[in-house]
């Protein structure tokens, strides 16, 4: 696992709210519209991994189930991404459900 700040700035370049895997979700749309109701992209509220609706290479698998995994993943387009070299990492299906990204 590489080790990724989970901070307001990652948050910012996080581009998984968008990832056509996750665009249908209703559970991702709930946390999205909580962080942002919430404030939550203040740094001292951020300490709820769980409720941020991305950022799973910080902060692991996702606690939605409706994602879509016959839908591609867009990872490859991600500033993180592409900054910590996740693709080169092990395993790389970790940040992905199934992937094949664009």
């Amino acid at each position: 696992m590489v080790d990724i700040d989970l901070s307001i700035e990652n948050l910012q370049k996080c581009i998984c709210p968008e990832c056509p895997v996750q665009s249908k979700s209703q559970c991702a749309d709930e946390k999205l519209e909580k962080m942002i109701e919430s404030e939550l992209m203040q740094e001292e509220n951020i300490s709820n991994p769980q409720e941020i609706p991305g950022l799973y290479c910080v902060t692991g698998e996702s606690k939605c189930k409706d994602f879509d995994s016959e839908q591609t993943c867009q990872c490859s387009g991600c500033y993180i991404w592409n900054e910590y070299q996740l693709g080169k990492r092990e395993p790389r299906e970790y940040f992905c459900i199934n992937f094949e990204v664009l």
